[in-house]
């Protein structure tokens, strides 16, 4: 009676490249097994590299059989689909709940609150709350030095210029008297105001005067300077045979002189044209001397 035999032994399957059997691309028999390595960026498979098996079918060539594959049972054809389907939220079960657990909607309220010039405050509460809450102190610091640029300031490393600011913003000192040398004129100019006895010794005839001049005022406005000049209006002015003492009013002297202010050549009857360098910033009342000169 035959009984069994137990042979202990090695089996080794048919293993060469992939690129030797694809290019031999031999027929397998049936059931026969065609091992490789297939190395990576060939495209043949998605995972590469890998180890894979063919059987054969007793027709096919190899390059015409499919790698040995297995199905899961259980696992459905839409988790093995590269573009996976998608849900509206309504038809995920249970998802409201999963949100309000992990989403907390405090309606939380902010408000900034100055504490000082360069200091604030931001502070919170929940919607309908008692009391507010300090977040965070913001502190704003400001730098301010000499601009670059003369007339000018840095602020925040940045030049600004200083607005109001005239020629003399723009001029070294050297270009300007002595501190107190204005003082010094203005109390000499006092003193010669207030002089009425003729210091500088002027004789009628000096001026080409024949007789006594007609005496009359004007008021230069504040407001009709254009362009440092105005023109004023008074039956006193005549064209020629005249000539024109203009002082003004000891009030306005200061103002006159501080702007230089000069009255023009009578051109047209009736009227004398006014120039200043700086416009005054005040009515200036000015006293016209007309005095009659011969030819």
């Amino acid at each position: 009676m035959a009984g069994n035999k137990t042979l202990n032994a090695r089996l080794s399957l048919k293993c060469d490249t992939y690129a030797n059997w694809t290019s031999n691309n031999p027929v397998l028999l049936a059931g026969e097994a065609a091992v490789t390595v297939v190395p990576g960026e060939t495209g043949a498979v998605q995972r590469e590299p890998a180890v894979l098996v063919k059987f054969g079918d007793g027709t096919s060539h190899y390059n015409d059989l499919q790698f040995m594959s297995a199905k899961s049972a259980d696992v459905y054809d839409w988790a093995m689909q590269a573009q996976k389907p998608t849900y509206q939220a309504s038809e995920i079960q249970g998802l409201d709940d999963y949100i309000s657990g992990q989403i907390k909607d405090t309606d939380t309220q902010y408000q900034l609150v100055r504490v000082s010039d360069t200091s604030f405050k931001l502070q919170s509460k929940e919607k309908n709350g008692d009391e507010w809450a300090d977040v965070t102190t913001i502190e704003i610091t400001y730098n301010l030095t000499e601009g670059e640029t003369n007339g000018t300031v840095k602020f925040n490393g940045v030049d600004v210029a200083v607005h109001g600011l005239k020629s003399a913003a723009y001029q070294d000192t050297t270009a300007f008297d002595a501190a107190g040398s204005a003082d010094a004129v203005q109390g000499n100019l006092d003193t010669h105001i207030q002089n009425k006895q003729n210091p500088h010794s002027v004789a009628a005839d000096q001026i080409g005067a024949a007789k006594p001049g007609y005496v009359f005022y004007i008021t230069l406005l504040a407001s009709n300077w254009v362009d440092n000049s105005q023109t004023v209006s008074d039956i006193g002015f005549v064209t020629s045979g005249y000539a024109y003492l203009i002082n003004p009013s000891d009030e306005n002297f200061i103002s006159w002189n501080d702007c230089i202010v000069r009255g023009k050549d009578v051109e047209q009857a009736g009227k004398m044209n006014f120039i200043c360098e700086e416009q005054p910033s005040s009515d200036i009342v000015v006293k016209i001397v007309r005095m009659e000169v011969s030819a």
